[in-house]
């Protein structure tokens, strides 16, 4: 029950966003998800998760010796030969996404700051490889963090049905508004909320655009899921 958001029509890479204020409300599924169906639509797509504990092996897979922590390393040392880092380490899965098997060890994403993600960001569009990269990030917990978002042409908040995740999202949403009105960020009209195990048909409103809704699924893998 996926409503679209606006299609690449201009030729320039598109960065998508996934995050959540809400804890476990399958936001990695549904940015894997939305990668895979990028893919399958003829989308030049890379899925990056820069999640500390995320892990991109999880929905993707394909041999080789290189992860995201090679990725890390070009980004830091500031060398000429970094998009050819980040060629010769991306690895493509059989659903035709291409991704970076996430870190082995979490405390080198934590090396990776705000502007190390917008050097990267504009060394994968000087590339030319993709169309869209979706990111599957942590929601930010410092002002300095929702810079990350200033060049995001699309932010997916996913949160359940639950009163807990509803109160959650609200607070983000306040300090969205706040950011919003102290800065030329814009962050609330490039958002739209992902609505995940939903039961029934009630669906709670706020000021965020509603991109669509999951239902429950029992019994099924977060990679089968995507």
């Amino acid at each position: 029950n996926i409503s679209g958001m606006p299609s690449n029509q201009n030729g320039a890479m598109k960065t998508i966003a996934f995050c959540s204020p809400c804890g476990g409300v399958g936001t990695s599924t549904a940015a894997a998800a939305c990668a895979i169906a990028l893919a399958n639509a003829g989308q030049r797509v890379l899925y990056l998760n820069t999640e500390t504990y995320g892990d991109a092996d999880m929905f993707f897979s394909c041999d080789g010796q290189f992860d995201f922590s090679d990725v890390i390393y070009a980004v830091k040392s500031n060398k000429t030969n970094r998009a050819m880092k980040l060629q010769s380490t991306v690895k493509q899965d059989q659903t035709g996404v291409s991704f970076y098997s996430s870190v082995r060890i979490p405390l080198d994403i934590m090396e990776m700051g705000p502007n190390d993600y917008l050097v990267l960001q504009n060394e994968l569009k000087a590339l030319g490889c993709y169309d869209y990269v979706v990111m599957d990030v942590e929601f930010p917990k410092s002002q300095a963090a929702y810079k990350l978002f200033e060049y995001c042409n699309s932010i997916v908040l996913v949160a359940d049905a639950s009163d807990t995740s509803e109160a959650k999202l609200a607070k983000a949403l306040r300090g969205i508004e706040i950011l919003d009105g102290q800065s030329d960020l814009a962050m609330q009209p490039r958002m739209w909320l992902l609505r995940n195990m939903v039961s029934g048909n009630e669906i709670k409103q706020n000021q965020l655009r509603l991109l669509g809704t999951f239902p429950v699924y029992e019994t099924v893998s977060s990679a089968q899921m995507a």
